[in-house]
C-alpha cells in the first residue's frame, strides 16, 4: 500500500522522482519524499538550513533535550558537520578519527559511506 502511495504521487510540481524500493533504502525514501514536499522559500538555502540546525542542536543542549530524526539524518549526510560531530566525539582532528573507525569497521569513512547507507542499515529491523 505504501508503494502504491508513491507510485500516486511521484509527480510533483511538474518533475518526476524515481524512487528505488530496495529494503535498505525506505526509510531514505521516505525523508527525502517528505523533503521535497515541504513548502520552502526559496531564500531559504542549504546555509540557512544549515545555521538553523546548528542554533537547534544548542537549543537542544542547553535545555538537556534529545536530538529528533532529522537532525541525525542532516548530520550524517551533510559533511559541514562532520568536524562538530569528531569534537564532540572527542577527537582533536579527522586523521585519528579515520583511523580509529579504520580499525573498528573495517573501511574508512568515506568507503563506508559511498557504499553502505548507515542510516537504512540501522533500521533494517524495522522493515
Amino acid at each position: 500500500m505504501f508503494l502504491l502511495f508513491f507510485s500516486q504521487f511521484n509527480t510533483f510540481y511538474g518533475q518526476t522522482y524515481h524512487l528505488d524500493v530496495t529494503p535498505s533504502r525506505r526509510i531514505v525514501n521516505i525523508v527525502n519524499f517528505i523533503r521535497l514536499l515541504e513548502p520552502r522559500d526559496p531564500a531559504i538555502t542549504e546555509d540557512v538550513l544549515y545555521q538553523t540546525v546548528v542554533k537547534q542542536v544548542a537549543l537542544m543542549r542547553q535545555y538537556h533535550l534529545g536530538g529528533t530524526f532529522l537532525l541525525q539524518y542532516d548530520a550524517l549526510t551533510d559533511p559541514r558537520y562532520y568536524n562538530d560531530i569528531l569534537f564532540d566525539l572527542g577527537y582533536s582532528d579527522q586523521a585519528h578519527f579515520n583511523k580509529d573507525f579504520r580499525k573498528i569497521v573495517g573501511a574508512s569513512p568515506g568507503m563506508y559511506f559511498s557504499e553502505m547507507d548507515p542510516l537504512a542499515e540501522n533500521f533494517l529491523h524495522l522493515i
